[in-house]
């Protein structure tokens, strides 16, 4: 691995999504920052509309031809 990264200097790690998504990048940053590259985090906070009016798992009483 020292190898691949003995030309890189800089590196920007981004997390998409609700917000706590820059938290997984951490573990790659400090990596990445053993090996003497800047690490700089940045975040794009992002939700999808909501398509689906009962999100989560479905109730049995949802659920159609069903048997007991």
């Amino acid at each position: 691995m020292e190898k691949s990264f003995s030309k890189i200097k800089k590196a920007l790690l981004i997390g998409i999504g609700g917000g706590a998504d820059i938290v997984g990048t951490i573990p790659t940053k400090i990596l990445l920052e053993s090996y003497g590259i800047k690490s700089i985090l940045g975040g794009i906070p992002w939700e999808r509309y909501s398509i689906d009016p009962y999100p989560g798992p479905r109730p049995f009483s949802q659920i159609i031809n069903k048997t007991k």
